[in-house]
């Protein structure tokens, strides 16, 4: 095709076929390396930017590949006109349309905001723009959004938008007019969603500039929500008026307001900006309790922020927040509670929970370079992860003579129970030096980490650690010692127990022959490790080795696809991590084993849909069975098992068929049968299982009950 680069402004007009590139060693990607692109496209525009571009740009059949996801573009289109009068950009994409029509030009955009700054609030400006282009932009822009979600994830993570969403508005601040709306069903920020939310900002008449924000419900963090939350916005003459109410009128469960003023102004001595937040008294409505937030002011200047007496009061609950935010390490900002209910289950991506009563004065120093905190405080009703603590003390007091930290923390009912912390940071280096005794700590404290496959945890926990080194990757290190511990798991519903030792070598939590116990003392052996990494993420690779152990003790009601009690000698293992875990078994029946293999339900795929009677030579046609059923997905994590059994004739299967036509196969035999699961809500079964005895019971609907021998080796 043709690249012309001999004039002003560029022609291109060529097709092309990109088959695949790899990015990140063309450096146009400098972090995947997996990214590939491949495109085919034609090109038909002349201009050197986007801002004086003429002609098209279409793309076919296109695709993205970054981070293990494929962005498809099955239809791009970018049309541009650029007259002197006016000129358009029109995107057409399977994703959003655009049009931007008018006058624009897009390096002076930035510009012309800060102009508009200079009018809003001109105490905040430090050097006036350039505005010589500022009369090159006057457009006007509409933005249709369709299915978004995909190019979200893929450029802006952050953010989602529900699809028939609409951005519309005007951009001319030499007329001093800005008008932008936004009008969705769903918009999605981080953990905050907000339904059919409206958002308006508009600029007129060199008067002032109005931020309206409306939405019929806001979920908070996933968790709090907000009913008909409303904010509205002014800026004029060098101040910010903010106001925001929420919640029904007739209803006291979740309402309030909050009104706040901010004056800007340039001190005249030292031409630095100075800035007062002035709150006004309101009462709010959290749970139907109502609380007072005081009259209180908020000075902040280049070099500290000044908090004067911000309080939060409800009966005898108290908090109360005063002081100084500075550089300078005598500056402190002091927190007061009083009968404060807190509650945080989102510590450790989830896997932590605390909860209490919280009680104390808190001091924080240097939060500008070195933050410090001098505490006491105590919690009632202290919960973590749900398991009740009893109490919580607090402590922390500042040693001048070794330039550290020194804590204190106890926890537990009684004083020889729970959990108790003495140590120190080091402010040079950030290190921690750490002394941890745990003694009867209930195990159940450690579910979150384990609620992907295993629901119930039992015993205690008794031990000697220390937690050393960087703040940010301390190492634990010490010995636990678990008694009267046991732990069900979940899908085959069999309870272990084991009284042993581990040891925690740098967040490793090293298993060595540890003894596991079924509910009829059959033993396992386990190896392996749990490997806490920075305490964000967790590394699970345990196996277990038995010669007879119940591995399997289901009713129908537990589960229909497959139940019953199975014992066998083999491997067991567990790896992954605590939200992905796979579960593997690789056994040999033993014992008196008795398998249910029900082969019906609503959402089962099957090759062998009723028995077949076939001929000695042909019987192998019909060994091999397979079928999948779909089950409900969890909320507790892509768990995911895979059974691998060695049927020995000592074990019973049972074959049940569809009730409505009836009919049930016991029997004995051999063979080798995979069964493989997730909590996503698939299940499959195959393998070839050869009989050496049995009977099958055929029954059509109570009119014809038949008792048949099964033929050895069928």
């Amino acid at each position: 095709g043709l690249l012309d680069f001999t004039s002003e402004s560029p022609e291109f007009d060529f097709p092309l076929n990109l088959a695949r590139a790899k990015l990140y060693p063309l450096h146009i990607e400098k972090k995947d390396t997996t990214a590939e692109l491949s495109l085919l496209g034609t090109a038909n525009f002349i201009g050197n930017s986007i801002n004086n571009m003429n002609g098209s740009m279409k793309l076919i059949n296109s695709q993205y590949k970054s981070q293990g996801e494929t962005l498809d573009a099955y239809d791009f289109d970018i049309t541009a006109h650029n007259r002197p009068d006016s000129s358009s950009i029109n995107i057409q994409t399977d994703y959003l349309d655009a049009l931007l029509s008018g006058n624009y030009k897009f390096n002076k955009i930035l510009p012309a905001i800060k102009y508009l700054q200079t009018i809003l609030l001109p105490s905040t400006i430090t050097d006036f723009p350039d505005t010589s282009g500022l009369s090159e932009n006057h457009f006007k822009v509409d933005i249709h959004f369709k299915n978004t979600e995909k190019l979200s994830r893929f450029f802006f993570p952050d953010f989602q938008i529900a699809p028939e969403s609409r951005a519309t508005g005007t951009f001319y601040p030499a007329g001093k007019h800005v008008d932008f709306s936004f009008l969705s069903d769903e918009f999605i920020y981080k953990k905050h969603t907000f339904y059919q939310p409206s958002f308006h900002f508009k600029f007129k008449d060199d008067k002032n500039f109005t931020l309206a924000i409306r939405s019929n419900k806001l979920l908070f963090n996933d968790r709090t929500s907000f009913a008909y939350p409303l904010m509205n916005v002014n800026i004029q003459n060098d101040t910010i008026q903010m106001n925001l109410n929420w919640g029904d009128n007739d209803s006291l469960l979740n309402s309030g307001q909050l009104d706040l003023a901010a004056n800007f102004r340039k001190d005249s001595t030292t031409n630095t900006l100075r800035t007062k937040i002035h709150f006004k008294p309101t009462v709010i409505f959290q749970n139907r309790e109502k609380w007072a937030f005081t009259s209180n002011d908020v000075n902040i200047d280049s070099n500290a922020i000044l908090v004067d007496q911000l309080s939060l009061t409800s009966q005898d609950k108290l908090l109360n927040i005063h002081g100084t935010i500075s550089e300078y390490p005598n500056d402190t900002l002091h927190l007061k509670v009083q009968n404060f209910n807190f509650a945080n289950e989102n510590l450790l991506k989830g896997n932590l929970s605390l909860k209490g009563i919280i009680n104390g004065n808190t001091e924080f120093t240097g939060l500008y370079k070195q933050p410090l905190f001098f505490s006491n405080l105590y919690i009632h009703n202290f919960e973590v992860n749900r398991e009740n603590m009893g109490k919580a003390e607090f402590k922390s007091e500042w040693d001048s003579k070794t330039n550290a930290l020194n804590l204190t923390v106890s926890i537990g009912t009684e004083k020889d129970n729970g959990v108790q912390i003495d140590g120190k940071y080091l402010i040079n280096g950030r290190l921690l030096d750490l002394r941890i005794r745990l003694k009867g700590l209930h195990n159940q404290i450690f579910h979150p980490f384990l609620k992907s496959f295993s629901a119930k945890q039992e015993g205690t926990a008794t031990g000697k650690l220390t937690l050393t080194g960087p703040l940010k990757n301390p190492q634990l290190n010490g010995q636990v010692k678990f008694k009267d511990s046991g732990i069900l798991i979940d899908y085959i519903n069999t309870r272990y127990s084991f009284n042993d030792e581990i040891k925690i070598s740098n967040n490793k939590f090293l298993m060595h022959d540890l003894v596991l116990r079924d509910t009829l003392g059959n033993q396992a052996t386990g190896n392996g490790f749990i490997d806490a990494k920075d305490f964000r993420s967790m590394t699970i690779d345990l196996k277990f080795v038995t010669d007879h152990l119940l591995m399997l003790d289901l009713d129908e009601s537990q589960n229909d696809l497959f139940y019953g009690t199975a014992f066998g000698a083999g491997i067991v293992s567990i790896t992954g991590e605590p939200d992905a875990l796979k579960l593997n078994i690789a056994a040999t029946t033993s014992g008196k084993s008795q398998i249910y293999l029900p082969l019906s339900g609503n959402n089962i795929e099957e090759d062998l849909s009723f028995v077949h009677f076939v001929k000695e030579e042909s019987k192998d046609t019909i060994r091999k069975t397979h079928f999948i059923r779909q089950t409900a997905p969890t909320e507790n994590g892509n768990f995911s098992f895979s059974i691998n059994i060695t049927a020995t004739p000592e074990a019973k299967a049972y074959v049940l068929f569809d009730p409505n036509a009836g009919g049930s196969v016991i029997a004995r035999g051999s063979g080798n049968l995979r069964m493989a699961g997730s909590t996503n809500g698939n299940f499959s079964m195959f393998g070839e299982y050869i009989l050496d005895q049995g009977t099958y019971n055929f029954s059509l609907s109570n009119l014809i009950n038949k008792k048949f021998v099964v033929k050895t080796g069928s």
